[in-house]
């Protein structure tokens, strides 16, 4: 990762304007997202279900005090596997003015770190 000063944690609710702002920063979000920024109540209510979902996990990348990407990961049971627990990411999503500095690459990308 090519920025030292990025830090992991869980999404917290005062997280969801920022989250959603990277879902509509982009030709696909633009139409996507346009009313929703302004009407969050379903938007929270969801993010709600997600706090209960002990398989479900919202996480944000902070960067210089504000979030700068954000993505879901997901638990679930592989049988092919020996019945293995495994974490998958979806919905990476890093703001646009973050992207190119190695915010939403694969751990696996960035040298094993």
């Amino acid at each position: 990762m090519n920025d030292k000063s990025v830090s992991i944690r869980p999404a917290r609710r005062e997280d969801v304007p920022a989250m959603i702002a990277m879902l509509a920063d982009d030709h696909l979000g633009r139409a996507r997202e346009r009313g929703r920024i302004r009407c969050l109540r379903p938007i929270t209510k969801a993010f709600a279900r997600v706090e209960r979902d002990p398989n479900l996990t919202l996480v944000v990348a902070e960067s210089e005090g504000r979030v700068a990407a954000a993505c879901n990961s997901r638990s679930c049971l592989v049988s092919a596997r020996k019945a293995a627990w495994r974490g998958l990411l979806e919905d990476v999503r890093v703001a646009s003015d973050c992207r190119s500095r190695g915010i939403g690459e694969p751990i696996g990308a960035m040298g094993g770190r």
